[in-house]
């Protein structure tokens, strides 16, 4: 027993010296069937973006991104493109002036896009989940 205990602290020590962790935290990777217009940038500095894919059937992910796009022009790009990407829209609301939010389904995976003018700049947040 204590062989193996031994054997077991000697295997994870080994293990946790090969575990890297990006320099600025969680991993944020563009995925390919969330169109994004050009000028906006992703934001992955304080944790803002990331995302998880488990093969083909569980998605989770928060982008954030930032550019000098007008609210209407996103919304225009988003509601074209997302349904070449096989998305439908269910949802578009406009809770206030340069504020609309539009709710996109494809299957089992959701796509809440938030996109807001905030002082000089617009900001585009996209939350994408797996309805189990």
């Amino acid at each position: 027993m204590r062989t193996l205990r031994t054997v077991a602290a000697a295997a994870l020590t080994v293990l946790a010296g090969c575990v890297t962790y990006p320099s600025d935290g969680l991993q944020a990777v563009q995925p390919l069937d969330i169109p994004v217009p050009a000028r906006m940038s992703l934001v992955t500095h304080e944790h803002q973006s990331h995302t998880l894919e488990v093969g083909e059937g569980y998605r989770y992910a928060d982008l954030v991104y930032e550019g000098l796009v007008p609210v209407p022009q996103i919304a225009s790009y988003l509601t074209d493109r997302m349904q070449q990407h096989s998305y439908r829209l269910v949802s578009d609301d406009k809770p206030g002036q340069d504020h609309q939010v539009l709710v996109f389904q494809r299957g089992r995976f959701r796509s809440e896009c938030q996109i807001r003018k905030q002082e000089y700049r617009t900001r585009l947040e996209i939350r994408v989940r797996t309805n189990l």
